[in-house]
This record gives structure tokens, sequence and C-alpha cells, in this order.
């Protein structure tokens, strides 16, 4: 399962790549937990591609490890959809300035 990242020029690349779903899920955890800043001043955002109980999974275990003071939940549309697929969770927070 690749997981992807903006780069510093905002173009989506490779950050790395896990074997199954629950690998995915225990380090998107671990890479956040390091790279959020302020997490409850924060809403976390959690898009979805036809996964809605993912993305709630997801949503519920940041909140709860991180400390994300909201999780805003929604819908990555057709036009994205269409080159990713259904299950993809995508997830926007605040982190650490970037060197």
């Amino acid at each position: 399962v690749p997981i992807m990242h903006l780069d510093y020029e905002g173009h989506l690349e490779v950050w790395q790549k896990v074997r199954g779903d629950k690998q995915c899920f225990k380090k998107v955890l671990r890479d956040i937990q390091e790279l959020v800043v302020d997490a409850a001043g924060q809403t976390l955002i959690v898009s979805e591609a036809d996964a809605p109980e993912k993305a709630r999974e997801y949503g519920h275990a940041l909140v709860e490890t991180c400390g994300f003071r909201d999780v805003f939940y929604t819908h990555i549309g057709p036009i994205i959809g269409a080159h990713t697929g259904p299950g993809l969770i995508s997830v926007f927070f605040v982190g650490k300035e970037r060197t």
C-alpha cells in the first residue's frame, strides 16, 4: 500500500510503501503523531473514496492518539476517485515545518 504526501512544490509523491491496510493504518498513526503540531488546536480532515467506515476508524484513532480537537469528514469526488479507485483515505493536518 503506498503512503503518499505532497512534496515541497505541491506534487503528490509516494513517501513510503507498506504491506496491507493494517500496517498502513499503524504507520500513518505513528507518522502523524511525530509530525503534528498543536493537535488540540486543530480540526483533522479525513477524506474517503467509497470507504466511510475506514475514514471513521482513522478519524477516531487520530483523535484518541493525537488529541485533535475535532474531525471533519468529506468525500473524494469522482474525478480523483476515478484515478485512485475505492478505499482511498486522505488525512489533512498542520504539521511541523519542513526543513
